[in-house]
Formats: C-alpha cells, structure tokens, sequence
C-alpha cells in the first residue's frame, strides 16, 4: 500500500512527490506518458512570470517563496544526480514602457530590483539586440532561469534515488472513493490501495476529475516556440517584448515564445505561429537571422478556470487533493505549491493562507 499517489509526472508532480517523500510518506507517481514530457519539458525555464505586477498577490508571494528555494534545490539535485539543470542569474529586459507605471510599484512591494534604464543603458546590457525603437525599459536583474528539460530529468532520478516508485506510459483508469475517502487506485489493469491522492496532471485535470467534481476546472491553452541554434554570448538576459521572449541558454541556443492559443488539446505546431515567432526574434535579435532554426514545438498549459492555481483538498472526499491551474508558472510556482499541498496533507501550518488556492475559492469566482 502506498501512503500517497501522485497523478502526475510534469514539474508540479514531481515537486509534490519530493516533499512528501522528504516527510516520510511512501509514495507512486503515475504518468501517462514519460515523467517530464509535457508543458514542464515544453516551457521556456523562466523562474518568474514575465510580468509578475499583474498577478494577484497571492500568486506573487508563491512566486517568492518558490524563487527562494531553487537555488538550495538545483545544488541538492545537482549533487544527488550528477544532473546540471544550469541555474543562471539571467535577468529580465522588458522592452514594455506602457508598464513601468504598474511595475514600480510592485517592485518596491516585493523588494524586487527593477531600474528604468534608457537606449544607452539598454546598449551596454545587450548590444546585439536591435534597440532603436525603443526610448526606454526595464531592467530586472534578479531572475533566474533553469534548463527546465534537465530539472524534469533530474527530478525524476533523484526521486528514485529516495525509492519513490514512479510509474509511467500507464493512464490513471479510475480513483475509487468508499464513504467519502479514497480507498484505492487503478492503473492500466493493476489495482493499488491508497487513502490520499494528489491530482497533479497539469491540462489534463479537468478530465481526470470531471466525473467527480462535474465540472472542467482545468483547461489546456497551447503555447508554440521555436529554438534557433546561435552562438554563445550573443544574447545573455531574458528580452520581453509585446508579450513574446527570447530566453538564451548557456551553449548558445536561443528560444523564442510563445503562443496562448486556446485550442482544446491540439498540440499541433502551426505556420503561422512560427512565423510570427522567427519574426519576433529576428526583429528583436537581427543576429538569428544567420542561425538555423532547430525546433519547433508547442505544449499545453494548464488554465484554471480562474487563472489561479489550485491547491486544494477536494470538499466532501477524505484524501483526494489537487494540485494544478498554474497556467503558465508552473516551474515558478512549483515548491511551493508542493510544499502547500504536503501542508494540507498533514495538516500543518503553512507560510500562506492555504483558502487563497481552495477549491471552494474557484467554485465561487
């Protein structure tokens, strides 16, 4: 018997599986497909939303705790797995000057360095970026980025390392609730007793749940992004523009995204969105132009119906919880989502108000 399974294998269920392992619990993460493939692989490794003033609160003080935790856990997998998931202090540069007035603000609030900086400054920073039509952005030195491919893979080793069983290419068929609790699980053909279950499965949680909560609190929005092949160095912060990125990687790879599409679950690439991507990137960064475009690809992120994260038990069923919604910061949000949802388990204090992520809350808005 497993004290918890998790529904799940993308960064959000892994993270979960992580905490829970570290209180003790015995724990089983079933995945449909590889552990990690989904929107965690597909997704850019930003360890912040690309405008964070317009979140509530509640989602920036997650984001805060979360941020805090990286560098201590990207060491630890390091260590534990021989893994380098390439923590890098990148830096965000926000061509948007339609948002300073909202950014400042929140800046001061969080104690998140964000400097207005002029043509000049934004030539000194990042000189191979085509910069002229811009009068003025932001200059956010504090984020980070992660490798997210390469925090999935070692995320998985590592738990495995700590005996957590992982099991994956088999679907979830059915969570069997007796007298208002959890009493077992069914995987493919196999039948396994469990009293909690963590439904972590990122766009596909409305469907795993719809037969019980009657209702899609999850939805899939796809988003599409190209990778070009440049060279080291050309670029070395985060560039925002008009919603889009460029993130560079420490070998040189250049990624542009991304798309917000809401298509159902077609994960289809499409010619427009990477036209409207390479030129983007091109426009922004002029030296891509001489680099081969590597990649194009699209994942499914996970919108709840209010554009919160849910972290929640679900009302009325004893050890049946969600962890899901974080639409597009998961990897941000990620420890602490994990650590909230092994408080609500055990019924312990939390560093934030857990009704902020009930379901209830969603239910109602």
């Amino acid at each position: 018997m497993s004290d918890c399974f998790i529904i799940g294998g993308g960064v959000i269920g892994l993270m979960t599986a992580l905490e829970l392992r570290e209180s003790g619990a015995d724990v089983t993460v079933v995945d449909r497909g590889p552990v990690g493939q989904e929107s965690s692989w597909a997704g850019g490794g930003i360890l912040s939303p690309i405008y964070p003033w317009r979140y509530s609160d509640a989602i920036s003080d997650l984001a805060n705790w979360s941020q805090r935790q990286y560098p201590g856990l990207i060491a630890k997998l390091t260590a534990s797995t021989g893994i380098d998931a390439e923590l890098i202090r990148s830096g965000i540069l926000n061509f948007d000057s339609d948002e300073i007035t909202r950014a400042l603000p929140w800046g001061h609030k969080y104690k998140c360095e964000i400097n207005v900086i002029d043509q000049t400054e934004i030539r000194n920073l990042a000189p191979a970026l085509y910069s002229d039509s811009f009068d003025s952005g932001l200059w956010i030195p504090g984020i980070f980025q992660v490798r997210n491919p390469r925090l999935v893979k070692a995320l998985g080793k590592h738990l495995q390392e700590l005996g957590v069983r992982i099991i994956e290419g088999e679907s979830l068929t059915n969570i069997r609730i007796v007298n208002d609790a959890v009493t077992e699980v069914e995987v493919g053909n196999r039948e396994f007793d469990c009293r909690t279950v963590v439904v972590a499965c990122g766009a596909w949680t409305g469907e795993v749940l719809e037969s019980i909560l009657h209702d899609r609190i999850v939805k899939p929005i796809r988003g599409q992004m190209i990778l070009f092949d440049s060279q080291p160095g050309v670029l070395s912060s985060v560039a925002v523009a008009g919603g889009n990125y460029l993130i560079p990687r420490a070998d040189g790879l250049t990624l542009a995204g991304s798309t917000v599409e809401d298509v159902g679950f077609n994960k289809d690439t499409t010619t427009e969105a990477f036209a409207e991507l390479k030129s983007f990137a091109t426009g922004l960064l002029p030296a891509l132009k001489k680099s081969d475009i590597k990649k194009h690809w699209s994942g499914l992120r996970p919108q709840s119906i209010t554009e919160c994260p849910i972290i929640s038990g679900v009302p009325e069923i004893q050890g049946l919880f969600i962890n899901s919604g974080h639409f597009r910061n998961g990897l941000t949000l990620a420890p602490g989502s994990a650590r909230l949802i092994r408080n609500l388990i055990e019924g312990s204090d939390a560093f934030m108000d857990l009704a902020l992520f009930s379901l209830d809350r969603t239910a109602k808005v």
